[in-house]
């Protein structure tokens, strides 16, 4: 189960984390360049609920089901995981996930000099599962692993 702030309805624009390191590197080699500020982004812009039902796509599972906190709920988790230090959810991440967050001029396809990969696969088209390394460093086949071990526990 997935619990969300209701108003988490700001758009990302994840992007593989391949061509970001590809982009810096074309914009540190690059003679003469004098870019001082890039932004950058994946061409797919979605919610957080779309964009974790994306990778769980990638993995062979339906949508997970998503309880949606009242706003003043979430605010009060936030703050609470703030003060207590116990989890990344922040009412800094609350605030960016309520307001979109994407690039005014995405620069990345222009900088890579062709189509960005895809973030998820399913509806939103091929990305990481197809590439073979995920952002935190696991292997496709590590994350099957992984799902396996876990699909014998009945955690997933």
């Amino acid at each position: 189960m997935l619990c969300l702030p209701a108003d988490a309805n700001g758009k990302i624009a994840a992007l593989d984390v391949g061509d970001l390191g590809e982009a810096i590197a074309v914009l540190c080699e690059t003679p003469g360049n004098n870019l001082r500020e890039v932004e950058l982004g994946g061409t797919d812009l979605r919610t957080m609920r779309e964009h974790l039902a994306a990778f769980r796509c990638a993995l062979g599972y339906s949508p997970a089901l998503c309880l949606l906190l009242p706003p003043w709920l979430a605010r009060l988790a936030s703050h609470l995981c703030d003060l207590l230090h116990f989890s990344p959810f922040s009412y800094g991440h609350l605030e960016l996930m309520r307001r979109d967050n994407v690039p005014q001029v995405n620069r990345l396809p222009e900088i890579l000099m062709r189509e960005p990969r895809k973030v998820g696969v399913g509806e939103y088209g091929k990305g990481a599962i197809d590439h073979g390394i995920f952002h935190d460093g696991l292997t496709a086949q590590g994350l099957k692993l992984v799902k396996e071990s876990q699909t014998h526990k009945g955690v997933l």
